[in-house]
């Protein structure tokens, strides 16, 4: 937490699922073509979530281990390597409103898919450890690719006890067909996910 700015809150907690990538700059994350639809949206999202303190959990999907010169500086960064049992994750985490934790990518939807790699969960053994240490009474999530990587996450979530809102309008459906994508939001729902849209949510966080 930098200079000046708000105190973490732990209210409403943000995840912010595979809508961003490493840019050209050092420290910078941009937005993957692939969501451009939803930039406007997500720009808003983030922006709230972190003028008010929430905590941003931010997944990253790529075919490498991500460096410190890709994220920005207040960035905490929860690699595939399982943590230690010493607690520095934890405290780091707990301290932290900018956490990235990083899924890596196999190259092509099929790999994806076969290995699980688009589930946080599985794919990474910090995740767990992640929302534990965050604590957050509600988790909002958003991003990309709603019927596997945004779909495990909030399924993951829900596994683990946690109450969760998503986004539906800021919701990428990746491969999935418009009807397909109402089908799995339909699906969150009836699991014990909560449904709002971007507006909602921003007054939530304003």
């Amino acid at each position: 937490m930098g200079p000046g700015s708000a105190p973490i809150r732990r209210d409403l907690a943000c995840w912010d699922v595979d809508s961003r990538e490493p840019g050209s700059r050092p420290g910078q994350l941009v937005f993957r073509e692939r969501v451009a639809v939803l930039v406007p949206q997500l720009e808003q999202l983030l922006q709230a979530a972190r003028a008010r303190g929430s905590v941003v959990v931010s997944t990253i999907c790529i075919r490498r281990e991500l460096q410190a010169a890709d994220l920005p500086p207040d960035a905490l960064y929860v690699d595939t390597e399982p943590a230690a049992d010493d607690g520095e994750l934890d405290r780091a985490a707990a301290a932290s409103q900018n956490i990235v934790v990083h899924r890596e990518s196999c190259g092509s939807s099929v790999q994806n898919i076969r290995h699980r790699a688009f589930d946080v969960f599985h794919a990474n053994p910090n995740a767990t450890r992640i929302v534990r240490a965050v604590g957050a009474d509600r988790w909002v999530v958003f991003g990309d690719s709603l019927g596997y990587c945004l779909r495990s996450t909030v399924e993951g979530l829900l596994r683990h006890g946690q109450a969760v809102t998503v986004v539906k309008d800021v919701a990428g459906q990746g491969i999935d067909t418009p009807a397909r994508a109402r089908e799995i939001l339909a699906e969150l729902e009836r699991a014990g996910a909560t449904l709002e849209r971007a507006d909602a949510v921003l007054a939530r966080l304003g």
